[in-house]
């Protein structure tokens, strides 16, 4: 039986969203990972209804002070969009997040989420929701945009580019298959992909931001 969601879920702050995420302990350390997963998610979407001016303190002082541990969970966690990836991907858009994935606690985000999708079994693949497959494809275009390419294998690419195409084929006319398009197109070295991303408002934020930042 699923735990009913308990008064306290409406109270999101940066303990609870680290907690809820793996990453440290908190009110929330007797739910087992499915729980906290959903639980996350309720208070990610609680976060995501408000306008960007008024949660983006939050999202700023969570990735400026937070994204060590969060990737070194991340790095520890073999989901291919596991509750820390999902934390990450809110967050990503922030001008501290385009800087830290240029040093080097932050330069495996591609190869480790490439070989991620690349190792995804048919039937692992097809327990994953169609919301599921589009916050991959986000986070991942995402990180294709800031890293580019680098680190990833001939091989690991080739079994990704698959696997996001099948993917594309099966949600066709989604928001997934728009962000399997970015990233596909990012692996295919298409040239307007750079232009193109100013078309998704999240990837127009940070590519507006990318030439603010200075070296790390």
């Amino acid at each position: 039986m699923a735990s009913s969601v308990p008064d306290s879920i409406v109270n999101v702050t940066i303990s609870s969203l680290l907690n809820l995420a793996g990453v440290a302990p908190g009110d929330y350390d007797d739910k087992d990972d499915a729980t906290k997963a959903r639980f996350l998610s309720i208070q990610l979407g609680m976060l995501q209804s408000q306008p960007r001016q008024m949660r983006a303190p939050l999202d700023h002082e969570l990735a400026a002070k937070h994204l060590p541990e969060l990737t070194e969970k991340y790095a520890n966690d073999p989901e291919v969009i596991g509750r820390t990836a999902t934390l990450i991907n809110t967050i990503s858009y922030t001008p501290y997040f385009a800087r830290f994935v240029k040093t080097d606690a932050g330069k495996d985000f591609v190869p480790v989420q490439t070989k991620r999708i690349a190792q995804l079994t048919d039937e692992d693949a097809s327990k994953l929701s169609r919301d599921q497959v589009a916050e991959i494809g986000q986070f991942y275009s995402t990180l294709l945009l800031l890293q580019g390419q680098d680190g990833i294998s001939e091989d690991d690419k080739k079994a990704t580019v698959s696997r996001l195409t099948k993917w594309q084929r099966a949600y066709s006319g989604t928001f997934a298959e728009e962000t399997l398009e970015r990233c596909l197109a990012a692996l295919g070295g298409n040239k307007g992909y750079v232009l193109d991303v100013y078309t998704l408002p999240r990837h127009r934020t940070i590519a507006l931001t990318l030439p603010l930042l200075g070296s790390p």
